[in-house]
Parts: structure tokens; sequence; C-alpha cells
């Protein structure tokens, strides 16, 4: 259900979420124009109200930006019922909570995106498992970049724009959760590492399939770069693809992620954000996880290489890294 609130709206939605009998509640609600929270609340009879009413008690709540649509995936495959294969509990990956944030930045920075994330309940509280840009849409005039920075793409390999003077990026994408089991999973796990990021999505998706396996989530994106002439208020295409990701569960990180990677010989450095002045080092040999890749991303059709990729540490912590720094981990089953 939806209300109109203060800044957006205001979402809720029943989900079975927890191993407590019965569904949860799950609520949304912006803060500012590009802030907001999510609620888990549990349907807890014995504070009800006046009238015998179900009271509410909160379970967690997470920062969320704002949020525009709330769903559910369930990705855990139950067996049968009076099957010997059947196992107490669930994984943590078996039902997960979706929530897509938009933001809108067409004043000033002319862009909009929306961010679609996947949380799961760890026993304890929602914890993000998976999160990509799921729509970009950006807007900007060469006249904006100096002439020198045009024609040598300094700070990141330009590719060359074509002509007109306003130029638009965009990229729509559409997600499939693919549902896994429990058993089997480390076998589609392993052929996806072992065959690195490239083939990995489509040898670890072969080996999963066969194997019943490791839940997925799959992200086919169509991309496209334009010139824009103002006078005739025409688009031109000047590049476009189509690109598919797959994200598989690891249990060592308990996220869905695209690959693992390891810091080469002179390590790497880190950066909160892409250009962030404040950077710290990477010691080599670290194995980090693989969130995103931006020479996957509608950024690939302008950018020319090293691009950046989006990783976890083993600390938790989320920063941009150049490819070039890491190598894909061959050896190690990705689990």
């Amino acid at each position: 259900t939806a209300a109109d609130g203060k800044a957006g709206p205001m979402l809720s939605l029943d989900i079975d979420l927890t191993a407590d009998p019965g569904p949860e509640v799950v609520s949304s609600r912006w803060t500012s124009s590009q802030d907001g929270v999510i609620e888990l609340y549990a349907r807890d009879g014995s504070s009800a109200g006046a009238g015998g009413r179900t009271g509410y008690r909160l379970l967690d709540r997470v920062e969320a930006g704002p949020v525009v649509e709330l769903s559910c995936a369930t990705l855990s495959q139950q067996p049968e019922t009076g099957s010997s294969t059947a196992q107490p509990g669930r994984p943590v990956w078996g039902t997960l909570l979706v929530a897509a944030a938009e933001y809108d930045q067409s004043v000033g920075a002319m862009s909009k995106s929306r961010v679609t994330t996947a949380y799961a309940w760890d026993g304890r509280r929602l914890a993000e498992v998976w999160s990509a840009t799921t729509y970009s849409e950006a807007v900007w005039n060469l006249s904006w970049d100096s002439p020198e920075e045009i024609e040598s793409g300094a700070g990141h390999g330009g590719a060359g724009v074509g002509g007109g003077d306003w130029v638009r990026l965009t990229s729509l994408s559409k997600l499939d959760f693919v549902a896994g089991s429990q058993a089997g999973s480390q076998a589609g796990s392993q052929a996806g590492s072992q065959a690195g990021p490239q083939a990995g999505s489509q040898a670890g998706s072969q080996a999963g399939s066969q194997a019943g396996s490791r839940p997925s989530i799959v992200l086919r994106s169509s991309q496209k770069h334009e010139s824009y002439n103002e006078n005739t208020d025409v688009f031109t295409t000047i590049k476009s693809r189509e690109v598919v990701q797959t994200y598989y569960w690891s249990d060592r990180w308990n996220a869905f992620i695209l690959f693992e990677a390891t810091v080469g010989q002179r390590g790497a450095t880190g950066m909160e954000y892409p250009g962030a002045a404040s950077r710290f080092n990477i010691p080599a040999g670290t194995v980090l996880a693989v969130l995103e890749s931006e020479g996957q991303c509608a950024e690939g059709l302008v950018f020319d290489p090293p691009h950046l990729l989006r990783v976890r540490t083993p600390d938790g912590r989320r920063c941009f890294v150049d490819d070039g720094s890491v190598v894909p981990t061959p050896s190690r089953a990705m689990v």
C-alpha cells in the first residue's frame, strides 16, 4: 500500500522475512528528497491495543534513500512435504526485501537514477546483500569541460563523443531473481569463480542450473550514448549495447557478488567515491568481493580503460579501485 508523505510516498508491504511464524510488515518513508528509511515490524499480539488489535514491534530500521517501490523476492526452493531432503530453517537468501530508491538531480548535475537494493534478515537485523543502479540518465554539455580534457580524455580516457554540444548517457535494466537451493550451491559457486569475471557468469550459471544450485540475480541492461542537436531537437545514437551481468550468492561474503579478485603485488588504492581526494591503501594479496564493474555500466560506453570496480573489503568497507590493480581469483571457490 502507499500513502503520500511530506517529501514522497510512504509504502508498506507484508513479507515473511524472519523465522517467526506469520508475516512481518515493512514500511518506508522519505525524510528528505534524497534520504529515507525502511522499518521492519513484527506483529506482536502481546502488545495489542484497545479493541484487541494486534500491535507492532520494531525489529530494525535502515537508511535507504527515497524509496519509491517495495517488493519481495523468494529464492529458496522449499522441498516437497515429507521429502527426506527437508532441512530445518531456511537460508538467509531465501526471502529478500527489494527496495528501489530514485534520485533526481536534474537541477545542476542533470542526472537521474534508480538504485535497487536487496535486504535479507540475518537473524538480528536487515542486512544489505545486493545493490545496483537499475536506471540512470545523465545529460551534460561539452562546453562544461575544458577543451584539453575533452581532446585527451584526461583523468579517465575519453572515448570521443560525436557531434552536438549536448550528450546523454542512459541505462535501463531488467532484474531477474533466480531461485536456488541449499544443496549443490558449492558446485555452481566454484565454476563461476574459476572461470573469471567475464566467463564466470556463464560458467557459473550453467553449473548452477545443473546442480540446482546457488541463487542469483541477473541484471540485463540496455545502454545508450547519444548526442543532441539543439537546432533540430534530435538525439543521435553514438553507441549502444546490451549487457548481461549475473550476481551469485557467496556464503563467504553473505552477499550477491559478481566475482572475487585479489589485489596485485603493487597494492591498490581505495576511494570512497570516484575522484575522491582522500584515498587509502589496500595491501597486496587482499581478496575483494567485486560488486560492480564500471566497464559493464553505461560509463563503459564513454570511458576507456582502466575502469573502476566497486568492491567490498574483508572488513566490510565498500570502495572503488582501478580494475588494473586487481586480478580475478580463479583458484578460490566463491562460496
